[in-house]
C-alpha cells in the first residue's frame, strides 16, 4: 500500500482490534482460572493490564509495526 492517511487509519483500526482481542482473551483466561474463588482474583494484574497507559503504549507500537508492514514494498 502507499503511505498516507488511509494506510495509517487502517493500521490504527487493526491495532485497536488486536488490542481488544488480546486484552479480552487475557481477562477471560484470568477470570476462568479463578472462577471457583472470585475473591482471590489477582486485581493488581488486572489493573495493570487494563491500565490506559499500557493500552496507549500498545496502540502506538502496534500501529507503527502494522503501518511499516503495510507500506513495505515486496519484490
Amino acid at each position: 500500500m502507499e503511505k498516507g492517511f488511509w494506510t495509517g487509519l487502517l493500521s490504527f483500526v487493526l491495532a485497536k482490534v488486536a488490542h481488544l482481542i488480546i486484552t479480552g482473551t487475557i481477562g477471560l483466561v484470568i477470570g476462568m482460572s479463578y472462577a471457583s474463588t472470585p475473591e482471590d482474583l489477582p486485581w493488581g494484574l488486572m489493573r495493570a493490564i487494563d491500565n490506559p497507559i499500557v493500552g496507549i503504549l500498545f496502540l502506538i507500537f502496534a500501529t507503527r509495526y502494522i503501518y511499516q508492514k503495510l507500506t513495505t514494498k515486496s519484490s
